[in-house]
């Protein structure tokens, strides 16, 4: 069923040829004198069908061996007929039987030699070129030839998998997962049996994850999303909301594909957003993906500006009040990514500084190689590394996924061209790999009624202060990625509610989602603030506590109305007095920040109690961190 998809869509593909006359093309300057081979010639120009002008083009080369405009005309059909061993073929014979123009035929064939991984043979045409070749392309062949067998003859670890359960019997490529990998979604080609002539369209499926880790049968995601016109190449936000796709020939479609979203409400995906301008044109803009904050968008664009002629874009994107989403105007990644070739296949890791993508712009090993970029701090991208060989090979290399920690990669190949494409699985080469990242959600939810609440989630790194900025959806779900290992403080706010402090390690919860209540500020109500430290036997604030004091002054700016007692404890380590002494000072110096800050002095309170209120023993470590703490109450 694939092998006759794939005839079928190469047929489909061919391009109509120019129309000349035979008179034309008899004044013109050709290799061949012969009358019957340049009427055949002609008649394999003129003809719409493909299969009559590689016939007609055949047999002007039976009367003519020696007519190279023949040879080079029936080479090209072959190649759009998908027959690369045949175009080839017609290159070799061109180049032991005609004279003309030899220098333009072994160029020809060095270059088919490369694109059919046959480097050596390629270096091999293009040295029996004579000195009248244009000196930079010999040079030009030798060097991605030298390249690639560079690339071959150091090959990276490499054993595909099939996905059972995800792969359909059709083709299926442009792999996507959700954040934390239990969802896969893929573009099929399929057919569409309902019309009166068999079709093939491009439609997302998606597919499920058991308990035992096993993939369910892929299913069709159905309208709206679907429809009889092609789809995919889809991408979804962190918090499982937005579906990115692209779709082409829609009414309201400014290019050929553009861009576009769903909204999922729980149940059923929303009928297609179209954002419009800028981030669609009348130009070509296909393969979104979506960081793994929201925040950007990365796609590929014909549109002008860029570098070349497929470009990778990026925009920035901003959720509005009423969920809708708005796009800066798209920035071209500049020259350390794109080329005057073609880019495109942007995956952005959720490290939020790894790309990668597919190029024929760079040496590779003769179709779209894949390569990956990382991005530092000043926003600079490194010079693009192939991912090397086997990953990448002669044909066509695109759809590339790196799950969350780094060790799995995903992508359509075709492995075996009689089945087509499918998506497999590799364990991805340590120098191939990303920063690994750890997955987690939670829920905010209002303590009494349990309904789930929008608000705003900030989680820091203690160490670095590095922060990433989250908002609940309608269900009251957020999602985030971490680094692995890193200690972190979530802080949640809410108008009307008493923020939330927690110290979160995301390897504890990856696996299982936190569920964070939050309370109505009323007086009384009094709030542990677990990421308040300070230095050794000190009253001294700790730099780590930058993150919490910054949220108790969000949470005291955005509700003007409330005034609030700092509370400081201890442990028994030391003298009453002592630690009395020093509970205080400690409650004093958060207020001292907060004033700093402009929160004024009135509705502060401090309230030093030593250690005479104790969470929990004072005999172990454990239970003397535990009473060693600060309280934000609320008096007001």
């Amino acid at each position: 069923m694939k092998r006759l998809r794939m005839i079928c869509r190469k047929i489909s593909v061919c391009i109509l040829f120019c129309f000349f006359c035979a008179g034309m093309l008899q004044a013109q300057s050709l290799s061949s004198t012969s009358k019957k081979a340049i009427n055949l010639y002609s008649q394999a120009r003129n003809t719409i069908s493909p299969d009559d002008a590689i016939m007609f083009a055949q047999q002007a080369i039976d009367v003519d061996s020696t007519f190279t405009e023949a040879y080079w005309f029936l080479a090209d059909r072959l190649r759009d007929a998908g027959r690369a061993e045949g175009e080839k073929n017609v290159l070799i014979a061109a180049a032991q039987k005609t004279t003309y123009r030899i220098d333009d035929t072994l160029y020809k064939l060095a270059n088919v030699f490369y694109k059919n991984g046959e480097y050596e043979s390629a270096i091999d045409a293009i040295e029996r070129a004579s000195e009248k070749l244009a000196p930079q392309k010999r040079e030009k062949i030798i060097s991605k030839s030298n390249a690639a067998l560079k690339l071959k003859n150091n090959p990276v670890p490499y054993d595909p998998k099939p996905l059972s359960g995800v792969n359909t019997s059709y083709d299926d490529y442009w792999p996507s997962f959700s954040l934390n990998g239990k969802v896969v979604s893929t573009t099929v080609l399929v057919a569409d049996k309902t019309r009166s002539n068999l079709e093939w369209n491009e439609e997302i499926f998606w597919c499920f994850q058991d308990s035992t880790g096993a993939w369910r049968q892929t299913q069709n995601i159905g309208y709206p999303t679907n429809t009889e016109e092609n789809e995919g190449s889809q991408s979804f936000s962190s918090d499982g909301r937005y579906m990115f796709f692209v779709a082409c020939d829609k009414p309201d479609t400014k290019g050929g594909c553009d861009i576009y979203y769903s909204v999922f409400d729980g149940k059923n995906w929303s009928l297609p957003y179209h954002p419009g301008e800028p981030l669609n044109t009348r130009y070509w803009e296909t393969n979104p993906c979506l960081s793994a904050d929201g925040r950007e968008l990365f796609f590929a664009s014909n549109r002008p500006g860029g570098k070349g002629k497929k470009d990778i874009w990026e925009c920035v994107v901003t959720r509005l009040s009423d969920g809708s989403l708005s796009f800066s105007s798209p920035i071209n990644l500049s020259d350390s990514i794109n080329t005057t070739e073609d880019e495109f296949s942007p995956f952005i890791h959720p490290d939020g500084h790894t790309l990668y993508f597919a190029t024929n712009g760079r040496e590779g090993l003769g179709g779209y190689d894949l390569f990956l970029s990382k991005r530092n701090e000043n926003y600079e991208w490194s010079s693009p590394k192939n991912l090397g060989y086997p990953i990448n090979t002669h044909k066509d290399e695109y759809g590339f996924v790196v799950d969350s920690k780094g060790e799995k990669a995903y992508f359509s190949s075709e492995v075996n061209p009689e089945q087509g494409k499918d998506i497999f699985e590799i364990e991805l080469y340590a120098q191939a790999r990303p920063d690994a990242m750890n997955y987690f959600s939670g829920v905010v939810r209002e303590t009494e009624s349990q309904r789930p609440l929008i608000a705003n989630v900030e989680i820091s790194d203690v160490n670095s202060a590095k922060k990433y900025v989250f908002s609940t959806n309608d269900f009251g779900v957020f999602s985030a990625y971490l680094p692995i290992d890193n200690e972190y403080a979530i802080n949640v706010h809410k108008k009307d509610f008493i923020m939330y402090s927690q110290t979160i390690l995301p390897q504890s919860l990856s696996e299982q989602r936190l569920f964070i209540n939050l309370d109505s500020i009323v007086v009384g109500k009094s709030l542990i603030l677990k990421n308040i430290a300070f230095e050794t036997d000190s009253y001294l604030l700790a730099t780590q506590s930058n993150p919490e004091l910054q949220a108790i002054f969000d949470f005291m700016q955005n509700n003007p109305q409330i005034s609030v007692e700092i509370i400081g404890h201890t442990d028994d380590v030391g003298s009453e007095q002592y630690n009395l002494e020093l509970s205080q000072n400690r409650a004093e110096e958060v207020k001292r920040f907060l004033c700093k800050k402009g929160i004024s002095d009135n509705r502060i309170k401090c309230v030093g109690k030593g250690e005479s209120e104790p969470l929990a023993s004072n005999d172990t470590e454990e239970g003397r961190a535990l009473n060693r703490r600060t309280e934000l109450k609320i008096t007001k």
